[in-house]
């Protein structure tokens, strides 16, 4: 037996009782997982499909799928549900799931619920659904054994979804049976019994949809609702519009009672002629538009409102598959008299001025009415209405009356476009004007164009616009094209733009490193973020005006879900600022605020931010190093993109630096605290050194476990990138490819190997020299698998220290080369992507092409350092 969250509703509200009055009343919305939950929902399967997923991505936000439940037992939470006071806080704008056919659902219901079928068999003691209806007829009201009328509704809406049940419902009239009840309950609606009627409507919906298809459309026109089913309904409409009339209320807003009737209507007139003819006639007495468009206020005018805005819910609510409604409006003339009153309409601005309030109601029917209707669609064509609705949508009145009227008409063009074979006379002519208007455009810009290039007196030389006189009629301004990185929203630079901060998208993901300042010590991890982009620019002005729209669309996007779609659809999830131009130091500090701000929303640290953005270079730095895919987790963007983002990342390091977030000394200790830990690794690799080539897994340590691993040592290269000046990187070249024989043989030798870490290994044989060949499945085969990224990492790091040297002049204060290496990395951007290119084509060409350790050194300027591994090769033991 299931467990509904009715049940939870009345035990909340009983709970709650003493201190709201009609608290169940007003208990109406139910969060799980940011979605509202219907009442007639099981919770294990909320649990399931929805709570289970949503804490699931929660706590692993780079996950790509979500394991199934039943592997996670033992990780289970328990669920939280939020009850909300419907309208506190205004209207809802969470996903509402009414059926779990909301979510992606594999699960065949005539599997799922198979033993349901027993409720349709002959049993000794009858058919069960006969039972059942038989017991729910002798109840006329909710005042009392409500308790059975929710079991014998809740056990019905799980059999209706068996075809066999379902066949058996519409055999013995159930539907004459439900809908009875339904009307007999409405008085409940407003009391304390909601979740019942709307449990019963959906059974209704069930039953008479599920059974719309060939096989079974004999059993509905045989045994549709009575038609006194219909006049009843209609008559509590009349009841309810006078009753709002009286209190004032809006006419155009359906209240709790209204909500039921509209719904419902539909599905009580399904499959009998003569109740959708009762349903056409009752509302085609109040299809006056000319009411509408009467300055003056009157009862009249409001049982108009009402009733207009009444079949509007209708037709919206009505399924595309059931066009006996639209059918009964075209021949009843009242499809006729909306498009009449439209076309009276589309004369110009001034005469639907007197009409704003009409025109927005008759538009709203008419797209309603020729939704996926074959009929209505030709006879708008034929009343040539299309070119004026379509002229109508493209109009931007600044009045605030034609804004719901263009709105309407732009949701009508783009209905008939999306209609395919529906009409193709309708169709063809919607396309017809789009290209039209395209074509235009085109030509509009042309001319725009051969104008600007007159004034501009522009010759074409070599293939190229040039100008052939000054641009004085421009007065004293120069007007120069964008030589650097553009915006790819407004197509601006910092020549256009100097004073907007331009960025990249980049998207970041969890690490974890080592905590600063405890190399040798026990390992203690801290949290740090691995980015990457495609280099998409924007400026951080432009991204915002983008994700306020986006958030204010009828169906709003998070900040990062807009901007992927701008970044080729590279997933992202930061910004990282790029200064240039007359950007101040206060707006680019604001600019470094929302980068550090969004990205600690990726992972907590209490790391400061020269350390994450460390971090952040060496973990992009060792994606070259190993090969890695840049595009893994954020489908899109490759080394040349991450390449150009570098010299921006160091900007932004030596920024901090000016700016007092830390200091070359501070960071000189952390380097110098690892060349301590060094020699004691060194102590415990006595020659002859022994590696075990299947000493790594299980058998093998990790990198928790050791006094310091390939990552430290890549770490400390980034910091002399940003701390050192480059005659001081120069003179350490010799100790760090030392500390790089000792690091990758003390891995090796613990059984911590590139493979163990998930790296990309070389994809050819690596050796010493082109003579001294390393032999494959060997102890140094191992411990040179580990040097060559490595090796890789240095060479990165010297070359971009090469870019610093090429835009710096050096002097003998590190500070005083920071501020110059900071301020060429402002001004000139596109010096700088050049350089970034050329380092991408050193790493594509020669170095994934090296064939030996010799021959990164020859790239790194070091050749005489070759010594320092054929030493290595005689200490280790084969």
């Amino acid at each position: 037996f299931f467990f509904f969250f009715f049940f939870f509703k009345q035990k909340t509200a009983y709970e709650i009782s003493a201190c709201l009055v009609g608290s169940e009343m007003c208990i109406r919305d139910r969060l799980v997982g940011n979605n509202i939950i219907e009442l007639d929902l099981p919770i294990n399967l909320v649990y399931e499909k929805i709570w289970w997923p949503y804490i699931y991505r929660q706590n692993n936000p780079d996950a790509e799928e979500v394991p199934p439940i039943e592997s996670r037992e033992g990780e289970l939470e328990p669920m939280c549900v939020v009850y909300r006071l419907t309208g506190v806080d205004g209207e809802a704008v969470e996903n509402r799931i009414e059926s779990l056919g909301d979510i992606k659902d594999t699960e065949d219901p005539e599997v799922t619920y198979a033993s349901s079928s027993i409720f349709a068999e002959n049993l000794p003691f009858g058919i069960g659904i006969e039972i059942m209806l038989e017991n729910l007829k002798k109840i006329n009201s909710l005042e009392a054994k409500n308790q059975l009328v929710e079991a014998i509704i809740k056990v019905l809406s799980i059999v209706a979804k068996l075809k066999i049940c379902r066949k058996m419902l519409l055999k013995v009239r159930g539907t004459n049976l439900l809908a009875a009840k339904l009307i007999d309950f409405l008085p409940a609606y407003e009391a304390s019994e909601g979740s019942i009627v709307d449990s019963l409507i959906y059974v209704l919906e069930s039953i008479i949809m599920e059974a719309n298809n060939t096989e079974e459309i004999t059993w509905l026109q045989t045994n549709v609702v009575d038609v006194s089913h219909i006049n009843k309904t209609l008559q509590k409409l009349d009841q309810t519009c006078q009753r709002m009339i009286d209190s004032k209320e809006d006419m155009t807003k359906p209240n709790k009672y209204v909500g039921p009737l509209t719904r419902i209507l539909p599905y009580f007139a399904y499959g009998s002629k003569e109740a959708v003819g009762i349903l056409v006639n009752y509302f085609q007495t109040w299809v006056q538009f000319s009411e509408l468009d009467e300055q003056r206020d009157s009862p009249n005018k409001r049982r108009v409102v009402y009733h207009i805005a009444r079949l509007i819910e209708i037709i919206e609510s009505i399924p595309s598959q059931i066009p006996i409604v639209s059918d009964a409006l075209l021949d009843s003339g009242v499809t006729q008299a909306i498009i009449d009153y439209v076309k009276k309409w589309m004369v110009g601005e001034e005469a639907m001025q007197s009409c704003a309030k009409g025109l927005p109601a008759a538009l709203k029917l008419l797209i309603g009415v020729c939704k996926d209707h074959q009929r209505t669609q030709i006879l708008i064509y034929k009343n040539e209405l299309i070119e004026p609705l379509y002229n109508l949508s493209l109009s931007k009145s600044s009045k605030p009356y034609m804004k719901e009227i263009e709105l309407q008409a732009e949701i009508f063009i783009e209905q008939i476009t999306e209609s395919g074979d529906t009409c193709k006379e309708a169709y063809n002519r919607a396309h017809e004007l789009i290209n039209q208007t395209r074509a235009e455009k085109r030509k509009q810009a042309e001319r725009k164009k051969a104008e600007i290039m007159k004034r501009m007196k522009l010759q074409k030389t070599e293939g190229v616009l040039k100008p052939k006189v000054d641009l004085s009629i421009f007065g004293e301004a120069k007007i120069e094209e964008e030589k650097g990185y553009v915006c790819i929203v407004c197509h601006e630079g910092y020549q256009a733009k100097p004073a907007d901060v331009l960025g990249a998208y980049v998207y970041g993901k969890k690490c974890e490193i080592r905590a600063s300042g405890s190399f040798g010590k026990n390992y203690v991890s801290a949290g740090a973020v691995s980015i990457v982009t495609h280099f998409n620019l924007i400026h951080l002005s432009c991204h915002m005006n983008a994700a306020r729209a986006e958030k204010s669309m009828k169906q709003p996007k998070g900040e990062w879900e807009g901007a992927t779609i701008r970044n080729s659809l590279t997933k992202c999830n930061n910004w990282l600022p790029i200064r240039g131009g007359s950007v101040t130091d206060e707006e680019y500090n604001k600019a470094i605020s929302k980068y550090f701000s969004d990205l600690r929303k990726i992972v907590k640290t209490d790391e400061s931010r020269i350390a994450i953005m460390l971090h952040d270079i060496n973990f992009m730095l060792k994606k070259f190093a190993y090969e890695e895919s840049f595009s893994h987790y954020s489908h899109g963007g490759g080394p040349l993109h991450n390449a150009r983002l570098i010299p921006f990342m160091i900007q932004m390091a030596l920024y901090l630096g000016i700016s007092g977030d830390y200091t070359c000394s501070s960071l000189k200790e952390t380097v110098a605290s690892f060349f301590s830990v060094v020699p004691e690794i060194e102590k415990d690799l006595k020659a002859p050194i022994k590696v075990d080539c299947e000493k790594e897994g299980e058998e093998g340590k990790t990198e928790r476990e050791l006094k310091l691993s390939a990552d430290d040592l890549s770490y400390v290269c980034t910091i002399i990138l940003v701390a050192y000046q480059n005659n001081e990187w120069t003179a350490s070249k010799t100790m760090l490819l030392k500390a790089i024989a000792s690091v990758a043989t003390y891995m090796a030798v613990n059984g911590v190997t590139a493979k163990k870490r998930e790296k990309k290994g070389p994809t050819k044989n690596f050796d010493i020299t082109p003579s001294l060949k390393v032999p494959e499945g060997t102890g140094l085969a191992k411990v040179i698998k580990e040097i060559r990224p490595l090796l890789i990492f240095m060479v990165m790091i010297d070359k971009f220290k090469a870019l610093e040297a090429t835009l710096v002049k050096e002097s003998t204060n590190r500070e005083e080369d920071m501020l110059q290496y900071y301020q060429k990395l402002c001004t000139e951007h596109s010096r700088i992507n050049d350089l970034a290119t050329e380092i991408y084509e050193l790493y594509n060409g020669k170095l994934l092409e090296a064939e030996s350790v010799e021959a990164l050194l020859s790239v790194l300027q070091a050749p005489e350092d070759i010594e320092i591994f054929a030493a290595l090769a005689k200490s280790i033991s084969s």
